[in-house]
C-alpha cells in the first residue's frame, strides 16, 4: 500500500501544473437533492494520504512484529478501515462524504478502543461514541449553513 502511494505520488508532481482531479460517483436524487460521492484529488491530499499510509504501515509492522500473538485478521481489518475511512475524508469532495467517513472513522475508532473487551475499555469506547455525536452535531450544523448556500459542494 506505501508502495503504491509513493507511485501515485512521483506521478502526483503533475499537479503542481495541472490543478485537481474530481472523481464523482452519482448516487441517487433525493427531495431535488443530488446525493453523490465526490472525491477531490489534489497534491496535498495524495501527500497526506502518504502519511497516513505510512503511518497505517508502520502500526501493522509493530503490531505484526511484537504483539503477533495477541492479533487476529479482525484486529488487521480494522485498522485497513480506520485507515480507509480517514482516506475518504481526506479526499472530500462534498458534505455526503465527510459524513460518510466521520460516521466510518467514529465506528471504527470505538471498535478499536474495545478490542480487548474489558469493562475500562467499553467505558473509553462509550466516550468515543460520545465525541463522535458531538462532530456529527457541528457537520449536521455546517451543512444547515451551507444549505442557505443551496449547494452542497466546495
Amino acid at each position: 500500500m506505501v508502495f503504491f502511494h509513493l507511485v501515485i505520488f512521483v506521478f502526483s508532481m503533475n499537479f503542481l501544473n495541472y490543478g485537481n482531479i474530481l472523481f464523482y460517483f452519482n448516487i441517487e436524487e433525493i427531495f431535488g437533492i443530488d446525493v453523490s460521492l465526490r472525491f477531490l484529488i489534489d497534491f496535498f491530499s495524495l501527500f497526506f494520504s502518504i502519511i497516513v499510509c505510512l503511518i497505517t504501515g508502520v502500526v501493522m509492522g509493530y503490531s505484526l512484529f511484537y504483539i503477533r500473538f495477541l492479533i487476529t485478521w479482525r484486529f488487521v481489518y480494522l485498522v485497513f478501515l480506520f485507515s480507509v475511512s480517514i482516506l475518504i475524508l481526506i479526499f472530500r469532495g462534498n458534505f455526503f462524504s465527510i459524513i460518510l467517513g466521520w460516521d466510518g472513522l467514529g465506528v471504527i475508532s470505538f471498535a478499536l478502543v474495545v478490542y480487548y473487551q474489558n469493562e475500562i475499555r467499553v467505558k473509553r469506547g462509550l466516550l468515543t461514541i460520545f465525541i463522535n455525536r458531538f462532530g456529527d452535531g457541528a457537520i449536521i450544523f455546517f451543512i444547515c449553513m451551507f444549505f442557505s448556500y443551496e449547494t452542497f459542494f466546495f
